[in-house]
């Protein structure tokens, strides 16, 4: 995921009145305040990112973050299933999990900085920081205060965290069907047992050359039942309604693709073979790459 950045001059809708400083987008009480947020993956992980925190121009905040009197945090919510939870810690880079279950959707992230103590101060502005205006400015930050927010991230979303396995004996050996479930979307792919232990043994993320072209199978039926079942656009009520739908369009627009939409032009199986194309063993003797 990029980072992110806010910065107190950049412009700001409907900024509330503050009792304190704060650094946040469109709020000048820090002029040369900066805060940034960088995500990035956990190697293996599907439910967890790292986040780092960086503060810039902001003296008091880095002070009270020297002092413990200040934590890092990240919001993770989820309006849909009305889900919050605020993952908390005094390193600048910390993990932020989430349970999938929990949510309605793929989470949103707000990066923050909390006030951990009741502290009464008189502002300076060459020591703090802060605008003119705070300057000699008497004020109490309680516990929970946030001394700086970051924009709202939404999660990055793939085509393969959309896919749930599961293991259906009903199925015939070597053998699986795709169904939608909504709240939140995922594709629910039905495996026979041992085909599902197969594919649970290799990498989720296409390791492993049968995999993979296993995978541009289970693809091409979920992008079929797309085609079939979710043509409707409606904001409210059709798949734009879903974020992980909305960020798959995204996909696939970035390869060129016509979405599902598109009746007269999308074709599952160059969908599903140009974001899993199928992969030959180089020592393959009847082909493969040289």
């Amino acid at each position: 995921m990029p980072n992110f950045i806010v910065k107190a001059s950049a412009p700001g809708n409907a900024i509330p009145s503050r009792d304190y400083p704060v650094l946040e987008e469109g709020n000048a009480a820090y002029p040369l305040g900066e805060y940034e947020a960088v995500f990035s993956k956990v190697e293996g992980g599907r439910s967890v990112y790292m986040v780092q925190h960086l503060i810039r121009g902001a003296p008091l905040i880095s002070r009270l973050l020297k002092d413990r009197s200040a934590r890092y945090a990240c919001a993770i919510s989820s309006p849909k299933s009305a889900f919050r939870a605020v993952r908390v810690s005094d390193q600048p880079s910390h993990e932020t999990r989430w349970n999938e279950d929990d949510l309605g959707e793929p989470p949103l992230f707000t990066p923050m900085i909390l006030c951990f103590e009741t502290i009464e101060m008189t502002l300076s502005s060459e020591r703090d920081g802060v605008h003119e205006l705070w300057d000699g400015c008497r004020i109490q930050l309680e516990k929970g205060s946030r001394l700086a927010v970051g924009s709202v991230v939404e999660r990055e979303t793939s085509l393969v965290d959309l896919l749930v396995f599961k293991e259906d004996p009903e199925q015939k050996e070597g053998s699986f069907s795709a169904s939608a479930a909504t709240d939140p979307f995922r594709f629910i792919v039905h495996l026979h047992p041992k085909l599902h232990r197969y594919l649970a043994s290799a990498n989720i993320y296409r390791k492993g050359g049968l995999r993979e072209n296993i995978m541009t199978h289970i693809v091409s039926a979920c992008f079929a039942l797309l085609q079939r079942d979710f043509s409707e656009d409606d904001e409210e009520e059709g798949w734009k309604s879903h974020r992980g739908l909305r960020a798959l369009a995204e996909e696939m627009a970035n390869e060129g693709l016509p979405l599902w939409t598109d009746l007269d032009n999308f074709k599952p199986e160059v969908a599903a073979t140009t974001l899993f194309p199928h992969t030959f063993n180089t020592d393959d003797g009847n082909g493969g790459d040289e």
